[in-house]
């Protein structure tokens, strides 16, 4: 016995190989676009760091720069709007360095968050120094200062001293003013002289008015200006100290955007290798069981071809009439079972070429075995032929005798027969007129068709061309929907740039403020390009909303006009219906109308008929002698036939 696998194991061993190809495949995709993900990830979270750190950076500009107008603003809510910026910002970088912890990027991100902390603490310094200063010369230090000037300028009122006394109140303002540790050494040195001329013009133990000398009044002076030294020299220091910060991490975030547009560039490069990679595996997995698959198919082809050739070629015998061969095979498939059922087959039709000899010589009484559990049509229809036939044979003896007898009435029938046509000729002249009328009304039915035809044609035209109307709104629709999507990408690029002229205008304002009362002007116009910039940003998210406003509106119009659309077409189809119907009842009419003149001609043509029967009645009884003879001659030859013991053969069952 030959053993091979039927066709049903081998489709389930083409699609296991199928299923463990995909998920070779799937397997290599995902292992590849994992490593892709995670190359995006860490490019999106340096690109995250690096915009959160310039953010820091402008935030710093800012506070900086706002730090200028405190008295304009007021000390606590400058301090309080600036802690809450710092600690927003202290939270965001610490996420940032957990997100890239170990990198150089994360090292200079805490090096800036640890580096604004330090501004912070110095601008609360910078404050708590500059309401103890004064912000002008009418409060705090400053104020102090100026009246014990005017004090001495009052009470010294000799001209010897006066010059001098006008050269140490511009040298301590400017002192005041610029912080210069220079401009202090200047006073000092200037109330030393001061001192030393009393003493040379015998003045220092001069009294005025109020009791006080010279002397004692120079050193109170010197006692207040040395009060404001120490203050002074810290607001200095601060303030140089934030400058120098802010320049350091100007620096720092310029090293650190170079290195993360270089981490940036590396995890794009891992990301796209990893994709190339995951491409690479996925194309070789992919041809690889695709070549395993077509060699398992042409094996499974060229098996299963083989074995066809040799079914079609006993088809081919069967077919030119050849039942005498042998069909006998060991294959175990499904081509094996229909070799087997093909020799059943060739069994049974040698039995039937068997009984259609018998059948050939008019031997009726031949027996077929039959399966009762099977249908077995062709052998079932060939006994019910046999009883049939065998039936037909003993009632055609029977008919013959008959029809012998039956010929002597034929005779007496044709004369009756005769009269009756004439009385149907009558009969017929009444009908034809009566289809007449029936004709003509037909025919105006028919007219009313055609026009209500003529009608459903051009409604069925008017609904098409306004469905074809309906689309092109459609399509009008989608271009405007279209184009506003379009606009809205332009107002993002008009944001971008107020963005950028945002972040211009802080830089102008820093610059100015580095140039003092020089920048003065230069930071006014920085400013006002910044509300600018401001406002153009606001402009541009307000659009930017009415554009997709308009655009879901336009989306929605076009959900409206399709279900329009939609509708329109189910008004066409149903006009066509009309239409279609319309032009069956007028082809319908039309028929009737021809069918009637029909009738009326086929009504002349009986009345011919019966005309002619009574004639034909008439040689009717000289044809009975005739077939009387003939009927003799027929039962001659029935005789021949070989029926059973009874006229209904029996059908014997197997099984």
């Amino acid at each position: 016995m030959k053993f091979c696998l039927t066709f049903k194991h081998k489709m389930i061993l083409v699609l296991v190989l199928a299923v463990l190809g995909f998920v070779v495949v799937t397997t290599l995709a995902i292992t590849g676009l994992s490593k892709m993900s995670d190359a995006l990830v860490n490019a999106d979270s340096v690109a995250r760091s690096i915009g959160e750190a310039s953010q820091v950076q402008l935030t710093l500009l800012k506070v900086v720069d706002d730090s200028r107008n405190l008295q304009r603003d007021g000390v606590a809510s400058f301090l309080r709007t600036m802690d809450n910026l710092f600690e927003e910002h202290k939270n965001n970088l610490d996420r940032e360095i957990a997100a890239i912890e170990g990198t150089d990027l994360a090292k200079d991100i805490a090096w800036i968050k640890s580096s604004g902390a330090e501004i912070q603490k110095n601008l609360h310094r910078y404050a708590e120094l500059k309401t103890k200063m004064g912000f002008n010369n009418k409060e705090g230090l400053w104020q102090t200062l100026i009246n014990e000037g005017m004090t001495l300028k009052k009470e010294i009122f000799l001209g010897t001293f006066s010059e001098a006394i006008l050269k140490l109140q511009v040298e301590s303002q400017n002192y005041v003013i610029e912080g210069n540790p220079e401009e202090a050494s200047k006073v000092t040195a200037d109330l030393e002289a001061f001192k030393k001329l009393l003493v040379d013009k015998k003045m220092d133990s001069f009294e005025t008015k109020s009791g006080k000398t010279f002397a004692s009044l120079i050193d109170q002076f010197t006692a207040v200006f040395k009060t404001v030294i120490a203050p002074r020299a810290e607001l200095h220091a601060v303030e140089a100290n934030i400058e120098h910060l802010l320049e350091a991490i100007k620096q720092r975030s310029d090293v650190m955007k170079i290195n993360g547009n270089q981490l940036l560039d590396s995890s794009s490069q891992e990301a796209l290798s990893a994709k190339q990679s995951a491409l690479t595996m996925m194309t070789v997995g992919a041809v690889v069981i695709g070549v395993l698959l077509c060699l398992v198919l042409l094996w499974i082809s060229r098996d299963f071809l083989s074995s066809l050739k040799k079914v079609i070629g006993v088809v081919n015998q069967i077919s030119d009439g050849d039942i005498y061969l042998d069909v006998a095979t060991d294959r175990q498939d499904e081509i094996g079972m229909l070799l087997g059922a093909m020799g059943t087959m060739v069994a049974k039709l040698k039995q039937v070429c068997s009984a259609l000899e018998s059948l050939a010589d008019g031997d009726l009484s031949f027996e077929i075995e039959i399966d009762e559990h099977k249908k077995d049509e062709l052998r079932k229809t060939l006994l019910k032929v046999r009883n049939d036939l065998s039936s037909m044979v003993g009632q055609q003896i029977m008919s013959s005798q008959q029809i012998s007898s039956g010929s002597v009435n034929v005779s007496d029938f044709s004369q009756s027969l005769s009269q009756g046509a004439t009385e149907s000729a009558a009969s017929l002249e009444e009908i034809s007129s009566s289809l007449n009328e029936m004709s003509n009304q037909t025919k105006i039915n028919a007219e009313h068709a055609n026009q209500v035809n003529d009608l459903s044609s051009e409604a069925k035209n008017d609904a098409e061309e306004g469905n074809s109307h309906m689309d092109s709104m459609v399509d009008a629709m989608a271009s405007i929907s279209e184009a506003g999507q379009n606009i809205n990408k332009i107002i993002k690029v008009i944001d971008e740039i107020a963005f950028q002229t945002n972040l211009l205008a802080l830089n102008a304002a820093v610059e100015a403020a580095r140039a003092g009362q020089h920048g003065k002007g230069f930071a006014v116009v920085a400013e006002e390009v910044r509300n600018l910039a401001a406002r153009s940003a606001k402009a541009a998210s307000e659009t930017s909303e009415l554009i997709a406003g308009s655009v879901e509106k336009t989306q929605n119009g076009v959900k409206i006009a399709h279900l329009t659309a939609s509708s329109l077409k189910k008004i066409y189809a149903g006009v066509s219906k009309v239409s279609a119907l319309a032009e069956d009842i007028a082809t319908a009419s039309n028929e009737q109308a021809s069918g009637i003149s029909q009738i009326n001609q086929g009504l002349g043509q009986i009345d011919t008929v019966i005309q002619q029967n009574t004639s034909t009645a008439q040689e009717s009884a000289a044809s009975a002698e005739e077939l009387s003879s003939q009927a003799a001659e027929l039962l001659g030859m029935l005789q021949r036939f070989k029926l059973g013991d009874t006229t209904q053969a029996t059908i014997t069952y197997k099984g």
